[in-house]
Order: structure tokens, then C-alpha cells, then sequence
């Protein structure tokens, strides 16, 4: 949508109408070319202003003073504008005077046509018209609008097919320079795109631009935005998610949890985006841990749930002997959940998987335990998994409540109460946006120190993901991965060796 610039207060009057339509009317009896002009503004009088305008579209350069004229399409455009008429004529006398000396009608000529725009050349024709607003206009909130409109145009690359984020922010820029709140917000915006393009340099941009935007609320700085308070506040609330992202996301060199927190407070339980940058705040903390693996699964949960603050009371180990094939060793975590209350989790030392004996072995020993606990559980194997649905990725733990065998969402952030509470819910209704870990956060770090890797505090290991029947998917980190757990697939070690070279490739050229 592009900006719209809202009619300021005006000294224009009716009775100023029906002396400019007295006086044409006297010209008009010895100047021919005041006769169209004394029509249009008899039009206007009558309150036909969609005619008026279309006889002054026709009357434009026909020979009357041009001080006049300015003057008689000034009174049409300011009662259409107050009266909120719209219409063929009032876009033919918009773009006609625009074309004809008359840049002051230049930034509502270039509203018209993009509002009907289809084609490059009609994008193109708004641009003109946006450019000579911008470039001869006599208001700073006009010229400022008119680049904010045309930086949309180059920065989608609506006429050559191409868009053009560099030059869009050198657009939004000048216009921010100028005092447009929008346009601060559009710099940042377009700066952190630039960012997720590879180009790191541009996060500090993004980050001022931000801030200014903010600070015209916060600190009450003028600025040159014709919009409502809603539109204002709107902005105001979408510039602070996008820099609490800059700092959630590590981008920026004083990135800090803490004020990321104070931006997404007021928004949190109401803006998804406020819980999904959450989410990625305390990602970004746990990829920033040094951690060694631990000499079992239930300690490698252990670190894991640590670095999200969950405080672990008691660490059990328990050997029940094989059982069908498959050793029941493992650890019983015990861990704090606020309120005088805990959580159980058992964890197998084995790789458990929905096709292999493994998982029936570990429902059953599951079962053992609530009857010997006398409350619910949450179990795992060695491995985390996630699963995909609504094209949103959740990390999971399986529940055991009586007969009922289920899976609960658990997410970086997630505190051992929340995922607790989820539990009594319906399965159906655990899966939120605002229980997503959506880059599989938990599941990679649980993975990488099971295969051996110690998290080095250098982000989020690189992965792939195999099937673990319909559903499910976990984390691998290495090609030889498989055959260590015995798990059969298709792929050799060396074709995924050479997938995940080729992911760390595309990282280290997208961090340059």
C-alpha cells in the first residue's frame, strides 16, 4: 500500500469558492480561455466536484494564467480530498496537471495510477510521477511520502522485474532523514532483508533505524507522518519485534537478551512474532554454551535442559537387563517445576525408533516406572526428534499417563512448568505456534553430544534430518551416524557427508 498523505487544515471556504467562481465568470466575458475554467467551478459549487475536476483536466494549458489555474484546481482538489471523493475525473485532473507544471499534484497523480497498476509501464509512470513529487514538491512530508511510494516500486522490482534493495534503502534513507516515520521503519526493514541476504554490515543500519522510529513515540520526536495514531502505533510496535529480532538473532555487536526481552514484552501472548523472536533469544543463548558430552543419554538431556534453565534435583541411573534384544539402561531425571512440584523424565541410553523393537521396549519400561512413580512421565531415547506440522517444526518428549501414549511439544525458552501444563491438555492442542522450535534447536544439541561433538558456543550445529517413521524426524550430525545407531538407509556415509559440506558451505558464504 502506498503512502497517503491526509489533507492538512485549510483557511479554504465555501464563500472563497463562489468568489473564484465570480470572478471567472467575469473574465470569462473577455477572455475565452476563462470559460471552461468558470464551468468547472460552477461544477464545484453545485458539489459535482467529480465533473468539475473532469472539465479543469480538460481546461489544463489552455491559455489562462497559470497563477489562476493553480488556484482552481487547488479548490477542486482540497474539497475532494475533505469530502473523500474519488473518481475518473479527479484522476485525470491529478495526472493531467502533474504532466502540465503542476508538481504539487504530482504525489496524487502517482496514487492514481498505482492503484490501478498492472503492467511495468504503469509502475513506471507512477515512479515519474513520484519522482518529480519528490524532487520539486514544497513540503517535506509530501517529498518524503512521494520517496517512501517510490522506493516500494524499485524495491520490488515492479518495472524492471528485478528488485533492488540497495537502491529502495537509499530512498527510504533520505526520506527517513526527513522526519517520516515510516520511512524509518522501511530502512530498517529493508536493511535486516540485506542482512538475511548475506550482507552483516547492514544490521547496525537496521538497528538505528529502528531505534529512530521507536524513539518518535518514546521520546516524543517530531515527525512528518500525516497518519492516524493507530497507523503510528502500529509502526511503532513493528519496529520493536524487528530490532528485538536483531538482538535475538545475535546480529548485532552489543546484542543483548535483555533488552530484546524489554521490546517483546508488551507484545508477548498477543503478537506471534513477539514468541517466535523469544524463542530464538533463548536459542541463541544455548548455541553460545560450551558443553562436553556426558558419558550417557540421560546426561546429555541433562546439559541440554540445563541451558534452558531447568533445574534437574536428581539424576537416577537404572539397569533393568535386556529385554527382547534391547538393553534397558538409562538415567531418571527428576526435575523441578516450580510451586513444590516436579517432572519426570526417563531416558534410555539406547537409540529408540518407531519401526524398531527399541520403542515398544522403552513404552514398556516406561509403564514400569509410572507404576512404581504412581504419576505421569516423560520419556525419551538417546536422540531428539521433532515433527512437522502446519509446516511448522516442534521438538518433542513422549508422554505415558496411564494407557495413554502421546508426544509434547518442548521449545527453547519452554520452562519445565509450561511444557508440564501442556501435558493435560488434548494432544491436538499442544501444538502452537508458541511452542515451535523451529530450527530444531533441542533435538540438534541433544544429537550433537550423543554422537560426541562438544557444543563449541559457536551457534547452532549444522544437521541433516532422517526419517523416523511417518511423522517423525531427528537430527544427524555426521555421515557414519547411521551405521554407528544400526539404522538401514539408503544414503552411504560419504553422499552425506558431502550434503552436509555442502550446508556448511552455503553457511560460511552466507555469513561473509
Amino acid at each position: 500500500m502506498p503512502l497517503v498523505l491526509q489533507m492538512p487544515e485549510s483557511n479554504h471556504s465555501r464563500d472563497a469558492d463562489v468568489r473564484l467562481e465570480t470572478l471567472l465568470g467575469q473574465l470569462a466575458q473577455r477572455d475565452p480561455s476563462a470559460k471552461a475554467w468558470h464551468e468547472a467551478i460552477t461544477k464545484l459549487n453545485a458539489f459535482e466536484v467529480d465533473a468539475a475536476a473532469a472539465l479543469a483536466s480538460q481546461a489544463i494549458g489552455n491559455g489562462l494564467d497559470h497563477g489562476l489555474i493553480e488556484y482552481a484546481l487547488g479548490c477542486i482538489n482540497t474539497a475532494a480530498i475533505l469530502n473523500g471523493i474519488k473518481g475518473p475525473g479527479i484522476e485525470a485532473m491529478a495526472t493531467r496537471a502533474a504532466d502540465s507544471g503542476h508538481p504539487e499534484f504530482a504525489f496524487n497523480a502517482g496514487n492514481y495510477v498505482i492503484a490501478r497498476a498492472a503492467t511495468p509501464n504503469d509502475f513506471r509512470q507512477a515512479e515519474l510521477f513520484y519522482q518529480l513529487a519528490a524532487e520539486q514538491s514544497k513540503d517535506d512530508a509530501t517529498r518524503a511520502a512521494a520517496m517512501v511510494n517510490r522506493a516500494a516500486i524499485i524495491r520490488d522490482g515492479s518495472v524492471t522485474g528485478q528488485p533492488d534493495f540497495p537502491a529502495a534503502l537509499a530512498l527510504y534513507e533520505q526520506a527517513a532523514d526527513l522526519g517520516l516515520m515510516a520511512a524509518m521503519f522501511n530502512a530498517g526493514n529493508v536493511s535486516l532483508w540485506l542482512v538475511d541476504q548475506g550482507q552483516a554490515q547492514h544490521a547496525e543500519g537496521a538497528a538505528k533505524w529502528f531505534e529512530k522510529a521507536i524513539g518518535t513515540v518514546d521520546e516524543g520526536i517530531p515527525c512528518v507522518d500525516q497518519i492516524t495514531e493507530e497507523v503510528r502505533m502500529s509502526l511503532y510496535a513493528s519496529a520493536r519485534l524487528r530490532l528485538a529480532e536483531l538482538h535475538a538473532r545475535d546480529l548485532l555487536p552489543d546484542a543483548s537478551f535483555t533488552r530484546c526481552r524489554t521490546l517483546l514484552e508488551p507484545y508477548l501472548g498477543k503478537d506471534p512474532h513477539a514468541q517466535w523472536a523469544l524463542n530464538i533469544a533463548h536459542e541463541t543463548l544455548m548455541c553460545k554454551s560450551v558443553v562436553e558430552p556426558a558419558s550417557t543419554a540421560g546426561g546429555n538431556w541433562k546439559s541440554v535442559l540445563e541451558l534452558m534453565q531447568w533445574k534437574v534435583l536428581s539424576i537416577n541411573p537404572f539397569d533393568h537387563g535386556e529385554v527382547r534384544g534391547v538393553s534397558t539402561k538409562g538415567d531418571l531425571l527428576v526435575i523441578e517445576a516450580g510451586l513444590g512440584s516436579t517432572m519426570t523424565l526417563i531416558v534410555m541410553d539406547c537409540f529408540v525408533h518407531p519401526q524398531h523393537e527399541s520403542f515398544s521396549v522403552m513404552v514398556d519400561l516406561a509403564y514400569g516406572h509410572v507404576d512404581e512413580l504412581g504419576h505421569p512421565c516423560f520419556i525419551t531415547g538417546n536422540k531428539g526428534y521433532f515433527a512437522n506440522f502446519v509446516d511448522t517444526d516442534f521438538s518433542l518428549l513422549f508422554h505415558l499417563v496411564g494407557d495413554e501414549f502421546t508426544s509434547v511439544p518442548v521449545w527453547p525458552g519452554a520452562t519445565c512448568s509450561e511444557v508440564l501444563a501442556l501435558s493435560l491438555l488434548p494432544e491436538a492442542d499442544r501444538f502452537t505456534d508458541a511452542a515451535a522450535d523451529v530450527r530444531n534447536c533441542i533435538p540438534i544439541l541433544v544429537n550433537a553430544l550423543d554422537e560426541g561433538h562438544a557444543l563449541d558456543g559457536d551457534g547452532l550445529p549444522m544437521a541433516l534430518w532422517l526419517a523416523a517413521g511417518p511423522s517423525l524426524r531427528f537430527p544427524i550430525l555426521s555421515g557414519k551416524e547411521p551405521e554407528r545407531i544400526g539404522l538401514n538407509i539408503s544414503q552411504s556415509e560419504q553422499e552425506l557427508d558431502e550434503l552436509l559440506k555442502a550446508q556448511r558451505r552455503e553457511r560460511i558464504g552466507v555469513a561473509h
